[in-house]
């Protein structure tokens, strides 16, 4: 999350100071749009938390992870749908 709010700010900054109004304003009204809507925000997710067979953690060290090198080559060669990529253990992952 550091990460994601450090580009957030560092995008909305470099429309500020190079004058791009209109990036800067969806930039603000997102920002705004969350802070607003942050109750129901953190409530939808905690619904989602418990729907869900898989913990964040596991989903997140699956997709946080460096891809093989099959990925790259088929995103650049145009054929990202045959990339197959190992499946997420859903036993190993459950929620307690």
């Amino acid at each position: 999350m550091p990460l994601y709010f450090g580009m957030f700010f560092a995008s909305m900054a470099a429309a500020m100071l190079t004058g791009n109004r209109v990036v800067f304003a969806a930039h603000w009204s997102a920002l705004a749009f969350c802070l607003k809507n942050l109750k129901k925000i953190h409530q939808q997710r905690t619904l989602i938390e418990t729907i869900r067979k898989v913990s964040d953690r596991a989903i997140f060290a699956k997709v946080m992870k460096t891809p093989r090198l099959d990925y790259f080559w088929k995103t650049f060669g145009g054929k990202l749908g045959e990339y197959v990529d190992d499946p997420l253990s859903v036993s190993a992952a459950r929620r307690d």
